[in-house]
């Protein structure tokens, strides 16, 4: 399913603030319900505080990727200078959630998510325009681990 990490982010940081109200509705839905069946069927939707405690994980991890893509994307300056840090930096949080205990319910959505991004990365490699744009972006300070990690020397070794 084709989903977009930042409005997925988005909609878990709205259902958060309205958690009260969203309970709240769905109680009088149940409540009003006359067909018992139906009426536990709504009422079993309410959350409960352990599952709002997994939406709050689930956010910090989408949030890790909204924050990388807001990093390369303007309408209003080039950001392709950006790229690679930002997918570099998004892949190191996902890494450091992935070992973490209190992310195990979602350690195999973090690993496809790493592969995600690894794939990603790995498209930067048959374009040296990425290098270039970090070299030339005068905002940036040459990247020069990332330059210094693409090639070994100018010369004639490349990758």
């Amino acid at each position: 399913m084709v989903v977009r990490w930042s409005s997925t982010c988005m909609m878990l940081v709205r259902a958060v603030q309205l958690r009260p109200f969203m309970e709240n509705f769905i109680f009088e839905l149940a409540r009003s319900e006359s067909d018992k069946n139906k009426s536990k069927k709504l009422y079993d939707l309410i959350l409960t505080d352990d599952e709002w405690d997994r939406v709050e994980l689930m956010k910090k991890i989408l949030a890790c990727a909204s924050r990388s893509q807001q990093a390369f994307s303007s309408d209003t300056h080039p950001t392709l200078a950006k790229a690679i840090p930002a997918i570099e930096g998004l892949h190191r949080s996902w890494e450091k959630r992935s070992t973490d205990d209190r992310y195990a319910p979602f350690h195999h959505a973090l690993l496809a998510g790493m592969d995600k991004i690894n794939k990603y990365y790995e498209r930067t490699e048959d374009s040296d325009a990425y290098i270039f744009s970090m070299i030339l972006d005068p905002a940036q300070d040459m990247a020069e681990e990332i330059f210094s990690r693409r090639w070994k020397d100018l010369s004639g070794e490349l990758r």
